[in-house]
């Protein structure tokens, strides 16, 4: 039932889109096609349809596109073996290089820990970068704040996300979107 319901709220939601977003949406679902999103058991791709509907409410730019065409796609480098070459030439190489930035890597994540790493990633990203990492940690936020609130993983996401969120505050400048994705996070953590 949940993936029908799912499925008909992308087609309505993505309907007037640019093509490149539907293009987009189309990859990043078949890409997904048998995982589901931790916790809730929907379809995994919820998730970058909800961070790119993050991007589309918080950001006022040009490049709106590209920004919500690499929000759809930014995990399947992660987890789906798709190469930042094939999103290259697929999307361009902007969403390319976005994705490319937002993508992280376990060996790394390993040796520093997954805070340690974020923090550093996410202060040397671009604006653009940051505000869609920024987006997707809001949705992961309210995902724990809906499903499991209470939970041991919750409340170590919650207190991770804090961390991130001042060291960026003293670590580099944030433009007022950021500020106020930072502001937004930290008020459901």
């Amino acid at each position: 039932m949940y993936p029908h319901i799912v499925h008909c709220h992308i087609i309505h939601y993505f309907k007037k889109k640019p093509a490149m977003i539907s293009k987009a949406l189309i990859f990043a679902t078949q890409c997904h096609e048998n995982q589901v999103r931790r916790g809730s058991n929907l379809p995994y791709i919820v998730h970058p349809i909800a961070v790119a509907s993050n991007v589309r409410a918080y950001c006022h730019t040009k490049n709106l596109t590209a920004l919500m065409t690499a929000a759809l796609l930014h995990d399947v480098v992660e987890d789906c073996k798709v190469t930042i070459q094939e999103i290259a030439q697929k999307f361009g190489e902007e969403v390319g290089h976005l994705v490319l930035e937002l993508t992280s890597y376990p060996a790394e994540i390993e040796k520093m820990g997954k805070t340690r790493y974020l923090k550093e990633k996410m202060i040397n990203m671009s604006d653009d970068a940051l505000m869609i990492k920024l987006c997707d940690r809001l949705d992961n936020v309210r995902d724990y704040r809906n499903i499991e609130p209470e939970s041991e993983r919750a409340q170590e996401y919650f207190n991770s996300t804090r961390e991130i969120l001042e060291y960026l505050s003293l670590s580099r400048n944030m433009n007022s979107v950021h500020v106020l994705l930072s502001s937004d996070i930290l008020r459901l953590c």
